[in-house]
């Protein structure tokens, strides 16, 4: 239904009287309940209702008073049309009912879509929550399979050094311990072949680390010091530097056995002061012979 429509056949107002059929009656609450047009303009009628039943209060005093001082053939006179006017108010009083239970059934409609805006707007924050819980578990999933990845790295990492640790030493069956064998080297004024006996050492079966303690009276100013080996021909075939006194007041070089090959060598000790070029402090000759 249409507003044309309803100005044009005086919709509201004969709705108000009563005096629309049943299927115009019902199309005519179904527009007026989503129309808030219609819903003012039957609320405007309010005042025109309370007017007309102030005139029929007015009317039925009066009546009553005409029938007490005998005036009853003034009311025959004039009585046709305010009876039509009492009638009116009569079927504007019945018509009230409907139009009070509209427009409340207007306000809980209202109410309702007010509950379900609440509704959906709490709905849309708890799935904006969950997505950020199932976010951070995500998130917290991913950050364990990296630590387990890292440490499963780190465990084969160890694994394999100790692989490599295995394979440079012995292999002792019955996984006894095996003392490193230790060669003392004495110093010698003259250098390699200058010595009518140099220091035999005779190296282990199977390969594996030995430790070279060398004799000589230290130096207060010299706070550590360089190894060298050069073979027979000069060839340096071992170094290392930065060496440091033992307990016993000594420098303990250790080295892999399969360095050596048998032969005539010559270890060079020299000091490194703190300022300086290095200082020479002795030599030790020594002959490698098979096991």
């Amino acid at each position: 239904m249409e507003h044309r429509e309803i100005e044009a056949d005086e919709i509201t107002d004969r709705y108000l009287l009563g005096q629309l059929p049943a299927e115009e009656r019902a199309r005519f609450e179904q527009h007026f309940v989503d129309c808030s047009e219609c819903l003012d303009r039957l609320e405007a009628t309010a005042d025109f209702r309370d007017g007309l039943k102030m005139v029929a209060a007015e009317e039925a005093t009066r009546a009553r008073a005409y029938v007490r001082t005998g005036l009853l053939a003034w009311v025959a006179r004039t009585g046709g049309r305010r009876v039509a006017v009492s009638l009116g108010a009569i079927v504007l009083l019945a018509a009230l009912p409907t139009w009070l239970l509209i427009r409340e059934v207007n306000r809980a409609r209202r109410a309702r879509e007010q509950v379900e805006l609440a509704s959906a707007d709490w709905e849309r924050q708890y799935r904006q929550q969950q997505e950020t819980a199932r976010r951070l578990a995500q998130e917290l999933h991913a950050a364990e399979q990296k630590l387990a990845e890292q440490r499963r790295e780190i465990e084969t990492q160890l694994a394999r050094e100790r692989q490599a640790r295995a394979a440079r030493e012995p292999n002792v069956p019955g996984g006894a311990q095996v003392a490193t064998p230790i060669f003392a080297l004495s110093a010698v004024r003259g250098g390699l072949g200058q010595s009518p006996t140099p220091y035999q050492l005779r190296l282990p079966r199977p390969d594996r680390r030995i430790v070279l303690s060398l004799e000589f009276e230290p130096d207060p100013e010299l706070r550590s010091y360089r190894a060298t080996i050069t073979d027979a021909g000069g060839r340096a075939i071992w170094s290392a530097g930065n060496l440091r006194l033992n307990a016993v007041g000594v420098p303990g070089l250790s080295l892999d056995s399969r360095l050596l090959r048998p032969g005539e060598y010559l270890l060079t000790l020299e000091g490194l002061p703190p300022q300086g070029r290095p200082v020479p402090v002795a030599r030790y000759p020594f002959r490698v012979i098979k096991p």
